[in-house]
């Protein structure tokens, strides 16, 4: 076998594998039931990374512990995470590697499907091979190795010598049908490298302008039930109201976070004027992505207290009393506002008023807002993203005919080919 066959094959081999693939994930994507998807980013770090390529499956149902996708609402944009549990509002989901759930929570008609295939790092390799400039590069190496082939066909003596060296690749003259398509092939090739040139070259989305800087914002608020008693109206004391104990024992604290999201813990500081403190967990009885609520046992802090005063011999009345939240934005510098109040022996109230109850955090520099890049074409405006995918299609498409007519061409040539030469 001649070394100048092994760049065809490779050529050759390489159009089979593209056209194949390219079948297989149309047929996936057409039948309505499948979906190929690439991840972007760290999420569901260690089961997928960046690149990979998962395939998804459209189900009649779907449980928790299943990895699944949906459409997030207002958005073109699909996220890939873990079914944790549901209610009829919708599916709650959580990335493997964020450590609070999802604000979203979407419904079954959002759902695009569960991952039942994953291929590492395979949505890199199909950017690559599917890329103009690689399409471009394999429909020339076919239509160079077709032409090769006729011409040493015509010149006669050589033939012979490369039908033996190489039985499965004689190439007949090319009838006129071929000549056609080839040159129309070579157009459609050219086209899509014109309007890859026009697209790859510039970005998907471009800055149109920049969102309006943004704090983060923590409202408090705090409520009792009380019984029938002259200390109040009726039977319920709410914020910024002082809660009078004896007629008080538990007290729940509502907190609203407005911002960015992140992970969210909180906890109840006690101190005292001399200096003494002491931090407890706090334990949400109700918490979602961006709201809760703490309960304060006032005995049981007054016990606290007691306990604390009588180990250290000093008067710990009044008590300051903060419910502190801890909040770490993903990327953004870290939010702990906090609610105070002094706790006396007859009552719990606010240390700064009503103002007290909303809690702002320092300013967040505005993101860019993008919006989607364009190139002039024919006297029309369209998307880059659209001109990509147009470009890829010509190409692919230039790629399978040119790889048609090379193998019309090698049977022709196949069917010529005298015995003796064989």
């Amino acid at each position: 076998m001649s070394s100048s066959s092994t760049p065809r094959r490779l050529a050759t081999a390489l159009a089979v594998v593209l056209a194949v693939l390219s079948l297989v994930g149309a047929g996936l994507v057409l039948s309505g039931r499948n979906a190929l998807v690439v991840t972007d980013g760290v999420s569901m770090q260690p089961v997928y990374y960046q690149g990979d390529l998962v395939v998804l499956s459209r189900e009649k149902s779907y449980s928790p512990g299943e990895i699944v996708a949906y459409r997030r609402p207002g958005k073109a944009q699909v996220v890939l995470h873990r079914i944790v549990g549901g209610d009829p509002r919708g599916f709650v989901f959580k990335g493997d590697n964020n450590q609070s759930i999802d604000p979203t929570r979407p419904r079954e008609s959002d759902l695009v499907g569960r991952a039942v295939l994953h291929i590492p790092q395979g949505g890199l390799w199909l950017h690559r091979v599917t890329s103009p400039p690689a399409l471009a590069v394999l429909a020339f190496l076919l239509l160079v190795a077709a032409r090769g082939k006729a011409t040493r066909r015509r010149r006669g003596g050589p033939a012979r010598h490369a039908a033996a060296s190489s039985p499965a690749l004689p190439l007949g003259p090319l009838s006129p049908a071929l000549r056609i398509a080839s040159g129309v092939t070579a157009a459609v090739a050219v086209v899509g490298v014109v309007l890859g040139g026009l697209a790859w070259t510039r970005p998907v989305e471009v800055a149109t302008a920049v969102a309006t800087p943004s704090a983060p914002t923590m409202t408090f608020s705090y409520s009792a039930a009380v019984g029938h008693t002259p200390a109040y109206d009726g039977t319920t004391v709410t914020s910024p109201d002082p809660v009078f104990r004896r007629v008080v024992r538990l007290v729940t604290v509502s907190y609203a976070y407005r911002g960015a999201p992140g992970a969210m813990a909180f906890t109840v500081e006690l101190g005292s004027p001399g200096g003494w403190h002491v931090t407890l967990p706090a334990h949400p009885t109700s918490l979602t992505p961006v709201s809760g609520r703490v309960r304060l046992d006032l005995t049981a802090l007054e016990a606290r207290v007691k306990a604390a005063s009588a180990a250290t011999g000093l008067p710990l009345s009044p008590v300051r009393v903060a419910v502190v939240g801890h909040v770490q934005p993903a990327g953004q510098a870290r939010f702990e506002p906090a609610l105070t109040m002094e706790l006396s022996p007859l009552q719990l109230s606010l240390t700064s008023g009503p103002q007290s109850l909303v809690v702002h955090g320092a300013p967040v520099a505005g993101r860019p807002l993008m919006s989607a890049a364009v190139v002039p074409l024919a006297g029309q405006r369209a998307s880059v993203a659209w001109v990509r995918g147009a470009s890829g299609v010509l190409l692919l498409v230039a790629l399978l005919v040119a790889g048609v007519v090379l193998l019309v061409a090698r049977r022709a040539g196949g069917d010529r080919q005298p015995a003796a030469e064989v």
